[in-house]
């Protein structure tokens, strides 16, 4: 479908690895946008029940289909997640320079498969912040 790349970026934190999934363009025609793609992928890949504080809880980050255009707005994405205050479906939209570049990579979407047990950033006194 135009504007968009039809894959989306799995990451899994636990093994440190990602994949690439084609979404079908019957997706993209059912639910419109970015918001459409980041609601599909969240009630379709979130368990039913899951806590939101626990790794098996999907966050997912979506671009629409004119990121990085020139047409006002097109520098947004949306972040997806079940919230931990209400226990249902939370989303969360944001602006600035991190949408272009979400966009260049090729992907509409990026989740997460499995997220840490305890935090990857290493906050200690000597650490130049590094992930992992």
């Amino acid at each position: 479908m135009k504007g968009f790349f039809n894959k989306i970026l799995r990451i899994n934190l636990n093994t440190k690895t990602f994949r690439e999934e084609t979404i079908p363009d019957s997706v993209y025609e059912t639910y419109l946008g970015g918001k459409g793609l980041g609601i599909y992928l969240l009630m379709k890949e979130n368990p039913p029940g899951v806590d939101p504080l626990s790794p098996q809880n999907r966050l997912i980050f979506c671009t629409g289909p004119i990121t990085d255009s020139r047409i006002y707005g097109s520098c947004r994405h949306g972040v997806f997640t079940k919230s931990p205050l209400t226990g249902i479906f939370s989303e969360s939209y944001s602006g600035g320079k991190v949408a272009e570049p979400m966009s260049r990579t090729g992907y509409d979407a990026f989740t997460s498969e499995e997220t840490l047990e305890r935090s990857g950033l290493d906050r200690g006194p000597r650490s130049r912040g590094n992930l992992f």
